[in-house]
């Protein structure tokens, strides 16, 4: 399974210490399912977050999956970032497209 690791630009506090690097892998059916347990679906950016929270396997010292309150605390920028990252994964997941042969019959 696919991870990256990146660095959020201003962090989230757990445990007293800021949080600041991540890990994340690609996602999985169970994760969908659990994430539209929390947020549904029709609601983007709550489903996204709740998906997030199931994709961490770390959020600085804390492995994941990490609770959805403290996705909810990050700011707009890191969630943004956390986002990115989230369709970097995504895209790495899927077959690569053959054009080869477009507009023929």
């Amino acid at each position: 399974m696919k991870t990256v690791k990146r660095e959020l630009q201003d962090g989230v506090e757990i445990g007293g210490k800021l949080a600041r690097e991540f890990e994340m892998r690609e996602a999985t059916a169970g994760d969908m399912f659990d994430a539209e347990a929390l947020a549904p679906a029709d609601k983007q950016v709550a489903y996204h977050g709740a998906l997030i929270s199931r994709q961490l396997v770390r959020l600085g010292d804390m492995p994941g999956p990490i609770d959805f309150d403290i996705i909810r605390r990050l700011t707009p920028v890191d969630f943004g970032i956390l986002y990115a990252a989230q369709q970097e994964l995504e895209a790495l997941g899927k077959p690569p497209s053959n054009n080869d042969d477009a507009g023929t019959t």
